[in-house]
């Protein structure tokens, strides 16, 4: 019986026990739902206060040591990250993942969350390494027990992609983010809160490479989503504005970046609270926007604020608080406070090696800060020692990331980071020409002048040598959809059978399979860095190498500089020629009959040519578009020329003289020559319009140039006579389509004897309404580069059909050749390029060259180019060319061939007692005109508009 008593009380004591733990489980429980429904309310602080209630319970009723307790710490450590608290988010997350990994493994769904929070924690404590690290393990265990289809595992990709661009490694965040993204659409929808986390994070990743209008375009759609799925008073959206506005900053639109950053404080002090990092965010943000408007005092106290709650709230080692003191420093720089903007900017620029490394870009721009700030307060020998190594870092930065790039995104990628290249480091050279300074000035021209062209065809190179038919193949299939969008582009509207935006996508894809096959051959953006010490040893002792370089003073003024070497030089020099002020108040007629021109430009390098035999120079700014080798020496006698002192070689970029060295053309050597059009022969595909009603003299149709067939009959007999196989194409063989033919196996010589055209923009404005100029492309939907590309070009035979309007048939080889048709063709064998027509050297002046028929012609892999300036003379032309083939075949190089015709020309003695027709430029040629003087070409119209690019054997 007393036994019996003793069960049932034992049994009455467990019962009761039960009960207490299931009331004990009941309260964790609920106070676990409350803390939730708070957080979700975004009152994370009273979300704190019941979880830890939670937490407690927990403990006290079944210890420490069970999933439940795991579960309700995991919870609290990401209410504790909401209210800004990482350190105490990261000592609890990792608590709940020891009790996880002991109880249950690593390899499961509740681990793999633990994880991704913890990464989380990390990530905004500003470790972000060790945020990647945890956010790999998550992905990973989340893959293999998942699968790649799951929510999860897309969310996991959506922290990588996140941790790549904090590390400054935006390429990896934007090939991840643009995963996670794809599949969040395809398992979540649209209309979905988790989707619009990963658009508005991919807006981020693309605003850091310079897409701003997709960065905005994708901004705005997740502000839409996350309005309909969270409400206008969520973190989230209040975030989504804050990311927008920074889009919308960068583009230069101010007032909107402002409208839209107040909205977010409001928000965020409203949800958030002041003492919050996310408010400290918006407030710095607004501090920069203040900045730019030119409110600094307002910019000072927000960014004041801001710097104080960050230091409060993350701590001083943080890359937010970086991030403030480097803004703050800017503000100061900006109101003339030099030492405190140097001393905060070092401050910062500490941090950020030390939290960042010394790769991250935000190191970079706090070197190229470091270097103005000490350059301004005259402190020269700190500032080269930050400007050679901002320049350095830099160049690794933009050569990495170009490596992933397609051409698109590389151009926009470069308008964002160029400023340092092609302003910065020149002002800074001017007022401290030390010694690294100047090497730095040089060498970021090196990497700046063609550097998009340059990128370009050094990646084509590399994937139409690799052996790899499929990249080849890949490759000409990109070029024949590059050619189809052009066709689409040049139709209206509403008679376009393809979509544009579909087309454009098809070719990203296409480009970026090829960018990534491209890297198993090897980095093609490594020979792109070139250093002026190459160049130098490259030269012989009586050259010197002359880099023109153009940089802006003032937002409405700029300036001309040189920076010379030779080979005997300890580094380079540095000479200030003339604000473009200067230049345009020189009338453009008179550039080849005054010396004001070359006492401006060629006379203050006199001291660094004295000794010089061979100039080898890189034009800039408008002297792209000036024959700066053919000027009045600055003073003796007249008719007294630049290249009558020294041999001038026009190059693309001096590096092209260390490049020389090592091309080799293969192939034999075989000509193609062009000439004698029958422009009203009919060709396959006829439409467009003639621009040469002031150019060409005949209305609606071009003028027949008999000269041009004579040209091309002497040029190919002369290179026949010499045992050269000749393709001569002359009448109605001279087409566009034959021309074409030449793509993939063309010759080492290809003349070109013909009509060519140039439209600037405002030309194209005032003839925007008429439907017969398609083929300038009028009809939107494409870049600026491929606008000016389409504005330029040359017409073969049957153009005038075109010309005149004849719109019956789809454009095709109708006789209009655009530059952006060529640059679509293979020319990599070309040796040798001669484009015997009106100026076909003329084109839009970019920081990257000229946008014309030479970059066309660059693009399709062509070497040296022989171009005009203006429109020529026939006849001159005619002697010009065929003396200048003839000193070709002597063995002459390229260089001294066109020299000597040229000089041929000038002495040229004819019998009579003046030309009639075209007003000669220099009063000394126009007495001649009127006398029995023999030397009928003497004057520089005749013989100075053609000029050789990149002419360097």
């Amino acid at each position: 019986m007393r036994l019996l008593t003793w069960i049932i009380i034992g049994l009455l004591g467990t019962l009761a026990a039960h009960a207490q733990e299931t009331r004990t489980d009941a309260v964790a429980d609920s106070l676990d739902a409350q803390a939730r429904l708070c957080s979700q309310h975004n009152d994370h602080e009273e979300a704190v206060r019941l979880s830890l209630e939670a937490v407690k319970t927990r403990a006290a009723a079944e210890g420490t040591h069970t999933m439940s307790y795991a579960t309700s710490v995991n919870r609290l450590s990401k209410y504790l990250s909401y209210t800004g608290k990482q350190k105490e988010a990261i000592d609890r997350g990792a608590e709940a993942l020891g009790i996880i990994d002991a109880l249950a493994g690593k390899w499961n769904a509740a681990y793999a969350q633990a994880l991704s929070d913890e990464a989380g924690y990390y990530s905004r404590a500003g470790q972000y390494q060790e945020a990647l690290r945890l956010g790999m393990e998550a992905l990973d265990i989340r893959d293999s027990i998942l699968g790649k289809e799951h929510p999860d595992y897309a969310q996991s990709l959506n922290n990588v992609a996140r941790y790549h661009s904090y590390l400054g490694d935006y390429m990896e965040a934007v090939r991840i983010g643009r995963k996670a993204m794809e599949l969040k659409e395809l398992l979540l929808g649209k209309d979905n809160a988790d989707y619009a986390q990963s658009v508005s994070n991919m807006a981020g990743y693309l605003s850091r490479l310079g897409n701003y209008e997709e960065a905005i375009r994708l901004g705005q759609e997740a502000l839409s989503i996350r309005e309909r799925t969270l409400g206008k008073e969520h973190p989230d959206y209040a975030q989504s504005l804050n990311n927008l506005a920074k889009h919308h900053y960068f583009t230069g639109d101010y007032n909107t970046a402002i409208q839209l950053e107040r909205q977010a404080l409001a928000i965020r002090e409203k949800v958030d609270g002041r003492m919050h990092p996310d408010y400290a965010t918006a407030l710095s943000n607004l501090a920069d926007f203040y900045q730019k408007t030119g409110n600094i005092d307002e910019a000072m106290r927000c960014g004041t604020e801001a710097m104080n709650i960050r230091k409060t709230v993350l701590g001083e080692q943080h890359p937010d608080y970086a991030e403030s003191l480097a803004n703050l420093a800017s503000y100061h720089y900006a109101c003339g406070h030099l030492d405190e903007a140097v001393s905060l900017e070092q401050q910062a620029l500490l941090l950020q090696q030390q939290l960042l490394g010394e790769e991250h870009p935000a190191y970079a721009q706090s070197l190229c800060k470091m270097a103005t700030y000490y350059s301004a307060n005259g402190q020269w020998e700190e500032a080269e020692q930050y400007a050679f190594q901002a320049t350095d870092q830099y160049t690794k930065f933009i050569l990495n990331t170009f490596a992933e790039l397609t051409s698109q995104e590389r151009d926009l990628f470069w308008m964002k980071v160029k400023p340092w290249f092609t302003n910065t480091i020149l002002r800074l050279t001017e007022q401290s020409p030390t010694d690294k300074m100047l090497s730095s000035a040089y060498n970021g021209t090196l990497l700046a002048k063609g550097l998009l062209l340059k990128s370009e065809l050094e990646m084509v190179n590399m994937l139409m040598e690799s052996g790899d038919t499929t990249a080849v193949k890949a490759y000409r299939q990109l070029q024949a959809d590059r050619l189809l969008l052009l066709r689409v582009c040049e139709t209206p509207k509403k008679q376009r059978t393809h979509n544009v935006d579909s087309l454009r996508r098809l070719i990203t894809k296409e480009e970026r399979r090829l960018v990534r096959r491209s890297a198993t051959y090897g980095s093609y953006t490594q020979p792109l860095r070139v250093e002026w010490q190459s160049i130098a040893k490259a030269m012989k002792p009586d050259d010197v190498a002359i880099e023109f370089v153009y940089y802006r003073t003032a937002a409405d003024s700029g300036r001309y500089a040189a920076l010379v070497i030779s080979r005997q030089s300890a580094h380079p020099e540095f000479v200030v020629l003339m604000d473009d002020k200067q230049l345009a108040d020189i009338p453009s007629k008179s550039f080849y009959t005054s010396p004001r021109l070359s006492q401006l430009l060629w006379q203050p390098l006199e001291p660094y040519l004295k000794k010089a035999r061979r100039v080898f120079f890189a034009p800039s700014g408008e002297l792209y578009n000036i024959a700066i080798e053919s000027l009045p020496f600055w003073e003796g006698e007249e008719g007294l020329v630049m290249s009558d002192k020294w041999s001038l070689y026009r190059l693309s970029s001096t590096r092209e003289i260390v490049l020389a060295e090592q091309r080799h053309r293969q192939g034999p050597l075989t000509a193609s020559v062009f000439g004698g059009m029958n422009y009203d022969t009919k060709t396959i595909a006829v439409e467009g319009k003639e621009k040469y009603e002031h150019q060409q003299g005949q209305k609606g149709a071009a003028k027949y140039l008999p000269a041009t067939k004579r040209e091309a009959m002497e040029i190919g007999g002369n290179l026949t006579a010499h045992d050269l196989p000749v393709l001569l194409q002359v009448g109605d063989s001279a087409s566009e389509r034959s021309f074409k033919s030449l793509s993939g196996h063309s010759p080492r010589i290809v003349h070109i004897a013909t009509h060519g055209f140039y439209w600037t923009d405002s030309e194209v404005k005032e003839e925007a309404m008429d439907e017969r100029l398609q083929f300038l492309s009028m009809y939107g939907n494409m870049d600026d580069a491929d606008k000016a590309l389409t504005r330029s070009g040359l017409l073969f035979t049957g153009a005038n059909h075109a010309l005149r309007g004849d719109l019956r048939q789809k454009r095709g080889d109708d006789g209009i050749l655009t530059a952006k048709e060529i640059s679509l063709l293979d020319l990599r064998g070309v040796d040798l390029l001669v484009l015997s027509a009106c100026q076909t050297g003329l084109g839009k002046v970019t920081g990257d060259g000229v946008f014309g028929l030479q970059r066309g012609f660059k693009k399709a892999g062509a070497q040296a180019l022989l171009m005009s300036l203006w429109k020529v003379d026939d006849t001159a032309t005619r002697l010009l060319m065929s003396q200048f083939y003839e000193y070709l075949m002597q063995g002459k190089d390229k260089h001294e061939a066109l020299r000597l015709a040229q000089l041929d020309l000038r002495n040229m003695e004819v019998e009579t007692g003046g030309k009639k027709g075209r007003r000669a430029f220099s009063a000394r040629a126009r007495r001649a005109q009127k006398s029995n003087v023999k030397k009928l070409y003497q004057d520089p119209y005749y013989w100075a508009a053609f000029i050789l690019l990149d002419g360097v054997d």
